[in-house]
């Protein structure tokens, strides 16, 4: 039976999707897609496997069109097995591809990082392991233009398997690895850069918690020390996939729960603060098996999910795209914060776009301009009164005249009466 890797892209009318196009890739064995982003004003990039092109599974790495048509495609692997999981887009166009690899490295499965050109020639390539199975699920360029990835491990650590977060440079040599856990069974699926340099990741953990697996929210200083972790979960398994930190500095949390909601498993939304505690939770599901497995943060504080679902649709398992408010976002429009607060902007680095969140305790004249390296003022946000509150804007990477601005580092300053700040940000393309 022919299996084909399926780029399903859908936008968001109210409670209804309407489907603008659907592609599929793939050849007469199975191949998979697995992680997609947006390139820069220039269609998308697709990590996945495929077992149809190159040796028994390889890499496959594809580029489309803004419609969904495949411009160039390339496969990466050896004599036996290897698998791709997730892409970012790099600070020089290129891209930064992270899985795991049985062809090459020391040990059953190591962790492979692969960089490559703007075409998807390969670069350079890294591989990360001892003598055991370990694993490379999400990556994502740094700040310092090096690289963060996380995964997990039973070559190091303590027991089966346990997170691993790992630190390279800008040419993928490694500076520091960390194994985080217990002496039961971890996995790390998802890890990003926080606003104070360190880095948050999601995953699951049966060491600790309540039940046989509960979602784990761990929390690392600039040097990968934990600084805190967070348990969440009932009797039974709860698993984490996808974490971001959201524009009020805490972080939300997508996976699945069978301890809590109507089914088999239930998509499971979970919100914190900036220490990690609870601040409410939705659970999205039916009488099957439902499962979250990316979520961001909107624009407008709302969140959008991507996963699957077995409750609903017309099959097995159909994709599965849900939007939902801030159920607190109301609340806060009616606190009164006491002192200036310019959050980093987020994400960072970023393509296409890039959320800058900021505090006014009072109403004030504000002004955030944007700037390139040689102090050239490149874009005005924001130049208008303002009343008091908790406040964000977005910026797509446009100058004033709206063309396209060009990869590389950029200053972002905001000016609110006496208050003024200064940061930093980096435009991937």
């Amino acid at each position: 039976m022919k299996k084909v890797a399926t780029l399903l892209l859908t936008t968001i009318l109210q409670a209804q999707p309407n489907t603008i196009w659907i592609r599929t890739f793939g050849g007469i064995n199975s191949d998979y897609g697995r992680s997609i982003q947006q390139v820069f004003n220039d269609g998308y990039i697709i990590i996945g496997t495929t077992a149809s092109f190159g040796d028994n599974n390889d890499v496959w790495l594809i580029k489309t069109d803004v419609q969904g048509n495949k411009e160039w495609d390339k496969t990466f692997g050896g004599s036996n097995d290897d698998f791709g999981s997730c892409i970012q887009q790099t600070i020089d166009g290129g891209y930064i591809i992270v899985g795991w690899t049985n062809s090459f490295g020391g040990g059953n499965n190591d962790a492979w990082l692969i960089k490559t050109d703007v075409q998807g020639n390969k670069e350079w390539d890294k591989t990360f392991g001892g003598n055991d199975t370990d694993i490379g699920y999400s990556v994502q360029q740094t700040i310092d233009g090096g690289y963060i990835i996380t995964g997990w491990t039973r070559s190091f650590g303590l027991g089966n398997n346990d997170v691993w977060l790992i630190k390279t440079d800008v040419q993928g040599n490694e500076e520091w690895n960390k194994p985080l856990g217990g002496n039961l069974f971890e996995r790390g699926y998802s890890v990003q850069q926080t606003i104070d340099g360190g880095y948050i990741i999601a995953g699951w953990t049966n060491s600790f918690g309540d039940g046989n697996y509960d979602v784990w929210l761990i929390k690392t200083d600039t040097e990968g020390n934990e600084e805190w972790n967070k348990l969440f979960g009932g009797s039974d398994s709860d698993r984490g996939y996808s974490v971001q930190q959201t524009i009020d500095g805490g972080y939300i949390i997508t996976g699945e729960t069978k301890s809590f909601g109507n089914g088999e498993s239930d998509l499971w939304l979970i919100k914190t603060d900036a220490e990690g505690n609870e601040e409410w939770n939705k659970l999205f599901g039916g009488s099957d098996s439902d499962r979250g497995y990316s979520v961001q943060q909107t624009e407008n504080a709302e969140y959008v999910i991507t996963g699957w679902t077995k409750s609903f649709g017309n099959g097995n398992n159909d994709a599965w795209l849900i939007k939902v408010e801030n159920p607190i976002a109301k609340i806060k429009e009616s606190y009164i914060p006491h002192i200036f607060v310019f959050h980093q902007n987020y994400p960072n680095p970023f393509n296409p776009t890039t959320s800058l969140a900021y505090v006014l305790p009072k109403d004030e004249l504000v002004n955030i301009t944007i700037y390139d390296m040689m102090g050239r003022k490149i874009k005005t946000l924001v130049n208008d009164s303002q009343t008091a509150g908790y406040k964000s804007i977005q910026w797509n990477a446009t100058n004033d005249r709206n063309e396209p601005v060009s990869a590389g580092l950029y200053l972002y300053t905001i000016q609110a009466g006496e208050f003024r700040q200064t940061k930093k940000m980096i435009l991937l393309k």
